[in-house]
C-alpha cells in the first residue's frame, strides 16, 4: 500500500514536472495589429496619396517599406501612434555633378584655352546614370604650341558617353596634354666627297686625296684648285665623271678625278681646207672681182668676252699683243692656202707662270667690213706649246663667232674665204 502510494505521487510529480518543462519551451505568445499606414508630408497628410490598412505584427511595422511612389520625393521613415503609423516624406533635391575639361600646352580646336565646363543632374529620387553627350565633349588635338604636338586625354570622356562603359557619379575632371616635341632633331644623311689628282698635283702642291662631308641634296662647297702642277710631260686636263662645281647636288657619296693630259710628242700639221674653185663670172658681167678688204692685224674691240666652265685658273687677260712671259704667244699663225687673214689677237695671262686655260667659251665679233653673203670664217689658233687646232669652219649665218676652248691658251686668227 505503502509502494502503491509512492507510485502514485511519482507518477503526479514527472506530469507536474512535464507541465512545467513544456511551458518554459513554448514561444511567447505574439499578436497581430489592424494598423493604418498613413502618408505624411509637413506633418499633414499627402495629398493624393491615400492610407493603407495593413495587419502587421506589432514588432514589425517599422520595418515596412515605403507603400507609396511620389515623384520629386523622399521617404525619411515611420512615425507610430497607436494604430496609426505615419509615413514621413519630404521634397526631393536634385543632385548636379560638374564636369570639367582641361587642356594644357595647346588650345582646344576652337583656339581657346579657358576650361570648359558642363553640368549632368538628376532628382534624389531617380535610379539614373548620368552619362555625356558626345557634344559636350570639346574638340582637341590640333592646337598645339611651339614645340607641342597632338597628345592624349589623361582619361578619355568618351567612355563616360551612353556608348562607353562608365557613368558620371560625382565632380570629374578630364585634361587634355599636348606632348612636347623631341628637342633633338633627327641627324641629317650626309655623303662623302673624295677628290682625286692623276699626272700631277693640286695647285696647293699637294698630292694626297681631299675630302668633304655634304649633307643630302647639299652642294660642294671645298672643290680644291687644280690644273697649274702637272707632272712633267703633262699639261692641264680636266674632271671625271663631270667637273664638280657650288651647284652640284650630291645625293650619294661621290669621287671626282682630275687627270693632267699628256703633252703630244710631235704638233700635229693642220688640217688643210682645200682652196675652193671659184666659180667663173660671165664675159657679159661688167663687174670685177672685188679686192679683199686689208687685213687688220690688231683688232682688240672685236673681242665681245669669254666665260669659263668651272673654276677658271689664273687672271686671264685678252689684247692685242703679249706681255712679258707671256711673249712666247706673240707669233703670227700661217693662214692656211686659200684663205685670207681678217685680224689675230692673243690671249696671256697675268699670272707669268700659268698659261693654262680652263675648258670655257669665248666670244668675239666679226668687223662689218668683212661681212659678204656666203663667205666661209673660221678661227686658227695656236698654243703655248705650237700646236694648232682650227676651232670652226662654217657658213656666215651672225656677225659673231664663239668657239670652245677644250685645251690650252691660244694666239688666234680670224681667217675666211669666199
Amino acid at each position: 500500500m505503502k509502494n502503491a502510494f509512492r507510485s502514485i505521487l511519482g507518477k503526479i510529480f514527472i506530469s507536474a514536472f512535464t507541465v512545467i518543462g513544456l511551458a518554459i519551451m513554448l514561444p511567447e505568445d505574439v499578436s497581430a495589429s489592424a494598423l493604418t499606414f498613413v502618408p505624411m508630408y509637413n506633418d499633414h497628410p499627402a495629398e493624393g496619396l491615400a492610407p493603407i490598412h495593413l495587419d502587421v505584427e506589432d514588432d514589425q511595422w517599422q520595418n515596412q517599406p515605403c507603400l507609396w511612389v511620389w515623384p520629386r520625393h523622399v521617404f525619411t521613415g515611420w512615425r507610430r501612434v497607436g494604430n496609426d503609423v505615419f509615413g514621413e516624406f519630404r521634397d526631393a533635391e536634385q543632385i548636379n555633378y560638374k564636369v570639367t575639361f582641361k587642356v594644357k600646352n595647346g588650345s582646344w580646336n576652337d583656339g581657346s584655352k579657358n576650361d570648359k565646363e558642363t553640368t549632368l543632374s538628376r532628382w534624389e529620387d531617380e535610379d539614373l546614370a548620368l552619362t555625356l553627350e558626345d557634344d559636350d565633349i570639346p574638340l582637341v588635338g590640333s592646337k598645339p604650341d611651339n614645340g607641342y604636338s597632338a597628345g592624349s586625354w589623361d582619361t578619355d570622356p568618351a567612355d563616360y558617353t551612353a556608348a562607353g562603359n562608365h557613368s558620371i557619379g560625382a565632380n570629374r575632371t578630364f585634361t587634355y596634354t599636348y606632348s612636347k616635341l623631341d628637342p633633338t632633331p633627327p641627324a641629317p644623311t650626309t655623303h662623302t666627297v673624295t677628290y682625286k689628282v692623276v699626272n700631277g698635283k693640286w695647285n696647293d702642291d699637294t698630292t694626297g686625296d681631299k675630302s668633304e662631308t655634304v649633307e643630302d641634296n647639299g652642294h660642294l662647297a671645298r672643290i680644291p684648285a687644280v690644273g697649274n702642277k702637272p707632272s712633267s710631260g703633262f699639261r692641264a686636263g680636266s674632271w671625271s665623271p663631270s667637273t664638280p662645281t657650288a651647284t652640284t647636288v650630291i645625293t650619294e657619296n661621290e669621287t671626282f678625278t682630275y687627270t693632267y693630259v699628256q703633252n703630244d710628242p710631235t704638233p700635229p700639221s693642220p688640217t688643210p681646207t682645200p682652196t675652193p674653185t671659184p666659180k667663173p663670172r660671165p664675159k657679159d658681167d661688167d663687174h670685177e672681182d672685188s679686192p679683199a678688204p686689208a687685213p687688220l692685224p690688231v683688232n682688240p674691240n672685236a673681242v665681245i668676252g669669254m666665260s669659263f666652265v668651272g673654276t677658271p685658273i689664273g687672271n686671264f687677260k685678252i689684247g692685242p699683243q703679249a706681255q712679258g712671259a707671256a711673249a712666247q704667244f706673240a707669233f703670227r699663225v700661217n693662214t692656211p692656202a686659200g684663205w685670207k687673214e681678217a685680224f689675230s689677237f692673243n690671249m696671256t695671262v697675268n699670272d707669268k707662270a700659268d698659261y693654262s686655260l680652263k675648258k670655257g667659251i669665248l666670244s668675239f665679233r666679226i668687223p662689218s667690213q668683212y661681212l659678204k653673203a656666203g663667205r666661209k670664217f673660221a678661227v686658227l689658233g695656236i698654243d703655248k706649246n705650237g700646236i694648232v687646232k682650227l676651232f670652226a669652219d662654217a657658213d656666215l649665218k651672225a656677225d659673231t663667232i664663239t668657239i670652245n676652248l677644250d685645251i690650252e691658251g691660244y694666239a688666234f686668227d680670224l681667217i675666211y674665204f669666199d
